[in-house]
């Protein structure tokens, strides 16, 4: 009964910050289409606040807002933090969002318990596999869910919490894993607005690589995982 009040909590709380995001969003997507000379590196600059340390507090609440509205990808605010501060204050602004949105969620996940495991692995069959080896292999685990996305940065985090990996082995492996994807997205950020540079084609196919590198395991995977079944 206690674990339905807190998921009926959390949806709740969910439901309001998605709301707030959306606002946030739309106002400066309205902002953009009202003055679209806002649509570069320095305009975009202009949305936040000047001070630099409260621009990335701005940055990091979003990645908190994100996280538990589950709305959209990490990437996206990884990108914007390497649109918005120079290299390599943005990889360290994203770095701590998204480790901030990893223990969050990671909390989140402790708190509903078997409840929550229960029904992603009714929607992930993937979690099914992680679920039989994840005790033995905490830190493994919460590296390759982050590298090559078994699932969503949010979904990993919170059946991790609620398997009860121990904090210290999900956020070392966490952190690690979603270190290359965390620098990758800083430095595209830093250089999408000049497609013709080298940096932004270097990016590119070393993201192109792990994306392949990705889908091989996980199909190797989905294999495993039905012949086991």
């Amino acid at each position: 009964m206690l674990q339905k009040k807190q998921k009926k909590l959390f949806q709740i709380v969910r439901l309001f910050v998605l709301v707030v995001l959306i606002t946030i969003i739309g106002v400066i997507a309205f902002q953009l289409v009202k003055h679209p000379e806002l649509a570069t590196p320095e305009g975009i600059r202009q949305l936040m606040s000047r001070n630099r340390l409260i621009a990335a507090i701005e940055m990091i609440g979003l990645y908190l807002l994100k996280g538990i509205s589950f709305v959209f990808p990490s990437a996206a605010l990884n990108v914007a933090c390497g649109v918005m501060f120079p290299f390599p204050w943005s990889f360290v602004v994203s770095g701590i969002g998204i480790g901030l949105e990893f223990v969050l969620l990671y909390i989140v996940g402790r708190v509903l318990g078997g409840q929550i495991i229960s029904e992603l692995k009714q929607k992930y069959k993937a979690i099914e596999k992680l679920d039989a080896f994840q005790t033995q292999n905490s830190v493994f685990v919460s590296f390759i869910i982050r590298v090559i996305g078994l699932v969503s940065y949010d979904v990993g985090s919170l059946y991790l919490g609620a398997s009860g990996v121990r904090f210290g082995a999900f956020f070392l492996g966490s952190m690690c894993g979603a270190f290359v994807n965390v620098l990758l997205a800083a430095l595209y950020g830093k250089y999408m607005f000049d497609p013709f540079c080298w940096q932004v084609w270097g990016i590119l196919v070393v993201r192109l690589m792990m994306i392949l590198l990705a889908y091989r395991v996980k199909k190797k995977f989905s294999l495993d995982t039905c012949h086991d079944a």
